[in-house]
């Protein structure tokens, strides 16, 4: 899938979007997909710690939790602006009712993986790898079909 979005923390996306994936099958999403897209900028010279960050916790996450059921998809994205450089972190749910459970089976797992805490790398805490976004306003966007959508 390929998105050019401009994000504050985050950004709920619904609807259908097209994929480039080969498999006819896998061509177009569902029409009630629900697609959550957080948007982290990582601190000046901190982009390599933010990703191993990222990799050590969201991405082992995401893979249980797509495992289980909990969610349909996940993606790590990097962001290619070089004066704010970060990641969107995808989600991808079959539904809204996936989407509202969610939340509770995410506490669930990330306390059976028993990470650290807090977690670091290279010694550092997240606050010194990852900006702070917590004051920034969510956004809620419809996507209307780029192509079919499977019903």
């Amino acid at each position: 899938m390929k998105f050019v979005l401009t994000m504050s923390a985050a950004l709920f996306l619904s609807g259908c979007a097209t994929s480039n994936i080969a498999d006819p099958e896998q061509q177009s999403a569902r029409c009630d997909d629900i697609w959550t897209i957080n948007s982290v900028t990582a601190l000046p010279d901190r982009t390599s710690e933010a990703k191993r960050y990222y990799e050590a916790a969201w991405l082992p996450a995401r893979r249980v939790a797509k495992e289980k059921g909990v969610i349909k998809d996940f993606h790590l994205l990097s962001t290619q602006k070089p004066d704010q450089p970060g990641f969107q972190l995808v989600t991808v749910y079959e539904d809204a009712d996936q989407f509202a459970a969610s939340e509770e089976a995410f506490q669930s797992i990330f306390r059976a993986m028993e990470l650290p805490r807090p977690l670091l790398i290279d010694g550092l805490e997240r606050a010194q790898i990852i900006a702070d976004t917590s004051g920034a306003d969510d956004y809620r966007f419809v996507v209307s079909p780029a192509g079919p959508c499977r019903p």
